[in-house]
Order: C-alpha cells, then sequence, then structure tokens
C-alpha cells in the first residue's frame, strides 16, 4: 500500500521473476502491449533520472513524470 492506495500489478497475481521476460518469452513478444489498458507506465532507461513514462494509447500522447508525482498523477488521470 502506497499513500492509501493498493498497487496490484496488470494482471493481478504474483509478478514473475525478471529474468522470466529475458530468458524465457519469446523476442516478438517481449514488448507487446496489453490490450484494453487505457494508460500505459513504463519504467525503463528514464527510472535512472528518476521519472517513468505514462502514455495515454488512445491519444497517443507521452509523458515523464517523476516518480515522486507518479501515484498522485495517476491517480489524476483516473478521475
Amino acid at each position: 500500500m502506497l499513500n492509501g492506495y493498493k498497487i496490484i500489478d496488470a494482471d493481478s497475481h504474483v509478478i514473475e521473476p525478471p529474468a522470466m521476460w529475458g530468458q524465457y518469452l519469446e523476442p516478438k513478444f517481449k514488448d507487446a502491449e496489453l490490450i484494453g489498458n487505457p494508460v500505459i507506465v513504463i519504467v525503463g532507461k528514464s527510472l535512472a533520472d528518476g521519472k517513468i513514462e505514462v502514455r495515454d494509447r488512445k491519444s497517443g500522447s507521452k509523458s515523464e513524470v517523476p516518480i515522486d508525482e507518479a501515484l498522485s498523477y495517476l491517480v489524476g488521470i483516473f478521475k
């Protein structure tokens, strides 16, 4: 729980070990997007700068959000 919000991964189950994606998943599926999720949160290279990327699938817009503001930003999107 973070700031009173429960955090659950997209498919609501135990998060797989990180090695699973690099070792066991076919390369063509590695960066596949989940159909039906309106917002995509990407924790990637920008994490080194203290930011995450948030993409709106409908509009195609992208935003880099500081980690300490990420939860309130995401909550604001869904209000």
